[in-house]
């Protein structure tokens, strides 16, 4: 047996009690879990939102163990696996893929052309004291990285790291905006882009946690409350606008100010997805500005291996907010769904 927080219906509270421990099957690996981030993806799933993602497999139906950012030690092995050995400290990437397709050998997991869902979603999470794998999915800790750091690598972190570094192709003579700075992502990603020489813009809605975006390297921030993105943006760059933007909100609004704002030549990487929001463009602008647009989906398991190396050279950090014991899993689900956390808050069983 082991104790979990289990979603037990849509919209309900966490449970926290004891439930029985998987046992591995072939090809799976058995977790004994060490810490566990919680961020605003765990809200989507435990209202039941994910359901209205037609484009996506259909979480598994409750009761449901959440937690798709973790890290552990391997507790057991299932039969076949060799990848690992019992005793490695590990993160776990997020994504169900196949392992088979042409994406998955190339190393673009993150687009499987089977894609199977998310730990935490689809199959049951990190929000236990163990948690059952596939074994591919273990990306292996350096002892210079905590268990804490550990799991911020396959989201906060590793979600940054492949939009920044991988779809934006962020260099040291680029202005970056990023939208939605002061959020978990947001702030490692202004970490990444500032590493990478660039000049950074955040921008939110809220001063103080903009005040903290400052404090971890943005050059300039703007409260989107207060004045018009695009002007001030405009202003920032002598009227030229960001040369990379990152939207990690992706509703329309949000979109048609992050095209405006680039400049000439300028890429717009879209992270966030509201449902039913639209990009709604002026195709000659586009063609004017010689603009890119691409997404960016998760990342892949060589990002969240670059991510351990940052971490173990200290070149980047993970922001932690508070740490808790899993028994308070219900208590902080609720806090994040209430906007009243920085970053992220780690729960230890």
């Amino acid at each position: 047996m082991m104790t979990a927080a289990v979603l037990t219906g849509w919209k309900s509270p966490l449970v926290v009690k004891r439930v029985q421990r998987p046992e591995c099957r072939a090809g799976e690996i058995l977790i004994e879990v060490k810490a566990t981030a919680l961020d605003a993806f765990d809200v989507t799933i435990s209202d039941g939102r994910m359901r209205d993602q037609t484009a996506l497999p259909q979480p598994q139906d409750p009761p449901l163990i959440l937690g798709h950012e973790f890290a552990g030690v391997v507790a057991a092995l299932g039969a076949g696996v060799n990848q690992v050995s019992i005793g490695d400290r590990i993160a776990v990437y997020p994504l169900l893929t196949c392992g088979r397709c042409l994406p998955c050998l190339s190393g673009h997991e993150n687009r499987c052309s089977e894609f199977r869902g998310y730990v935490g979603v689809n199959i049951d999470g990190g929000l236990a004291q163990y948690a059952r794998v596939p074994a591919r999915n273990a990306i292996p800790l350096s002892p210079g990285v905590t268990d804490t750091q550990g799991a911020f690598v396959p989201g906060a972190l590793g979600t940054a790291y492949h939009a920044v570094m991988k779809r934006l192709g962020v260099l040291p003579t680029d202005t970056v905006a990023i939208v939605a700075a002061a959020g978990g992502v947001g702030i490692h990603a202004v970490q990444l882009a500032k590493r990478s020489g660039a000049r950074v813009i955040g921008i939110d809605v809220d001063d103080a946690r903009l005040a903290r975006v400052a404090e971890l390297g943005a050059d300039h921030v703007v409260n989107a409350r207060d004045v018009d993105v695009v002007e001030a943006v405009r202003e920032l760059t002598g009227g030229r606008g960001a040369d990379k933007v990152l939207d990690i909100v992706g509703t329309d609004i949000t979109l048609l100010h992050s095209f405006t704002a680039l400049a000439r030549g300028g890429r717009l990487c879209v992270m966030g997805g509201a449902p039913g929001a639209r990009l709604a463009l002026d195709s000659i602008a586009i063609l004017q500005k010689e603009a890119e647009i691409v997404g960016t989906l998760g990342t892949t398991r060589a990002d969240l291996t670059e991510v351990v190396e940052l971490l173990e050279r200290g070149a980047v950090s993970a922001v932690l907010s508070e740490t808790h014991p899993l028994s308070e899993a219900p208590a902080i689900l609720a806090r994040v769904n209430a906007h009243d956390v920085f970053s992220r808050i780690v729960l230890v069983p």
